[in-house]
């Protein structure tokens, strides 16, 4: 037996086989995987160039921990940086999108010596935002009046705003895109920055 720890239940338990954004139970009946396999496929399943990578990769060297290196994130490193316009960039290679934001948020909190994030109220933004929302998490209140919420935050001491563009995890909110941009405004001004997720 498995034990299913996610508050969401299980509706297709036979999944056998995938390819690009399709899945295949083994009735052979197929689905479109809108989720891209929780975010982590964004290539598509299956992919052959992904898949060969993975297979050399594996033919060399799977894991070595966090005290050793490979040429594998050199090579990674190197490519990414020459795609990207930082002049003198480094690159950090994290695990999940829940590190990506943990690591940004430290790292911003650092630079701007200010303790507080600004998120909207019930969007997910990671485990981050779950973990840490009592600790330096302010967050805007979308069912109230959100211009007088904003009058009442310290955006001096807000290091960053946290925003998905359009929320997921079980839901979909699009907040006012006028409010977006009146929160973006307000966050910079005050010399905070902005973190889209996505």
């Amino acid at each position: 037996m498995i034990y299913n720890s996610t508050p969401y239940p299980q509706v297709l338990n036979k999944i056998c086989g995938s390819q690009n954004c399709v899945l295949t139970d083994d009735c052979g009946k197929t689905y479109i995987d809108f989720e891209a396999g929780v975010w982590c496929i964004s290539v598509g399943h299956n992919h052959p160039g992904v898949n060969q990578a993975i297979l050399n990769q594996l033919g060399r060297i799977v894991h070595v921990g966090y005290r050793y290196s490979t040429d594998a994130v050199s090579h990674a490193a190197r490519d990414l940086l020459a795609v990207s316009p930082f002049e003198e960039g480094a690159c950090v290679f994290l695990s999940s999108g829940s590190e990506a934001v943990e690591f940004g948020v430290r790292a911003i909190q650092s630079i701007t010596q200010r303790p507080y994030q600004l998120k909207l109220d019930g969007f997910y933004l990671s485990a981050y935002g779950k973990t840490n929302e009592q600790q330096s998490c302010l967050s805007i209140d979308l069912g109230k009046d959100p211009l007088q919420e904003l009058d009442k935050l310290p955006f001096e001491q807000i290091s960053a705003f946290l925003f998905e563009p359009g929320n997921c995890s079980g839901q979909v909110l699009f907040p006012e895109q006028d409010l977006i941009h009146e929160i973006i405004r307000r966050t910079k001004e005050a010399g905070g920055t902005c973190l889209p997720m996505k």
